[in-house]
């Protein structure tokens, strides 16, 4: 009777299928639910890049524009010319389409909407600019509106900056001019 005992295997110590297959799906679930975090992270990250370009596409402007009229007071003060303090900056409703686009910084001018065919930002040569000549399209539209609300003194400077694709909502900046003389 010993004899038999000894012959007959234990089976006790491994693993069944059952268990195996439970194992396998438990560690599939935890890396299916790691590469979805990894990519709302990477989701969040672009989100986030193109809000701080906007952000950035809209200071550049404002400042663009507080640079035009600062030129213009700087030219008053030296000689007295009969400039006028928003010289080079088009009132809400004087352009075609009621607002500017861009700013250069190279030529240190104001765009018109329809100069430059709907207020598109490009990517040229790592700067970004208003011009649509053999240049990537970034999917940014900038649109500047200036507004005089007190004549000769004070005027509104509007930028919104938005996404032509994606859920992206406009990022807006609004400042205010003043005529120091």
């Amino acid at each position: 009777m010993k004899e038999q005992i000894k012959n007959k295997k234990k089976f006790g110590s491994g693993f069944t299928l059952v268990e195996a297959l439970v194992a396998v799906s438990i560690i599939l679930v935890g890396v299916t639910a790691a590469f979805g975090t990894a990519q709302l992270g990477l989701s969040s990250t672009s989100a986030v890049r193109n809000r701080i370009t906007a952000m950035f596409l809209a200071q550049e402007a404002l400042e663009g524009v507080k640079n035009i009229k600062d030129s213009n007071l700087q030219k008053i003060s030296l000689n007295n010319s009969g400039i006028n303090w928003l010289e080079g900056i088009s009132i809400a409703g004087a352009a075609p389409c009621g607002s500017e686009c861009g700013y250069d910084v190279i030529t240190d001018s104001l765009s018109s909407c329809s100069d430059i065919g709907g207020c598109k930002i490009y990517l040229d040569d790592n700067f970004y600019r208003q011009m649509a000549d053999g240049v990537t399209e970034t999917g940014f539209v900038r649109q500047i509106s200036v507004e005089e609300i007190v004549t000769g003194f004070e005027a509104r400077v509007t930028v919104v900056v938005s996404r032509s694709s994606g859920n992206f909502p406009p990022f807006t900046v609004v400042s205010l001019l003043h005529n120091w003389f």
